[in-house]
């Protein structure tokens, strides 16, 4: 299935993932120069085979969240979130 890349009108620096079969979402987001994810629920699995352990820095308590995450983390992670 098609991945579904979408971003709302007001907060257009964070892109959200998702993909048909997987629960929850994953999140890029980037200010101020700084790229980092956070994910939910099935997402949460992948984002940690490809970027490690997280960061810890989450604001809510049901998504993960990885900090300083580079263009090719960023491009692995979307290849295998489709592949899921």
């Amino acid at each position: 299935m098609a991945l579904s890349i979408t971003t709302q009108k007001v907060d257009t620096w964070k892109k959200r993932i998702q993909k048909t079969g997987l629960k929850g979402s994953t999140y890029f987001c980037q200010k101020g120069g700084n790229v980092w994810v956070s994910a939910s629920v099935d997402h949460q699995s992948i984002c940690k085979k490809v970027l490690g352990k997280d960061s810890g820095n989450s604001s809510l308590d049901s998504y993960l969240r990885w900090d300083n995450v580079s263009s090719i983390d960023l491009v692995e992670l979307l290849y295998q979130i489709e592949q899921a």
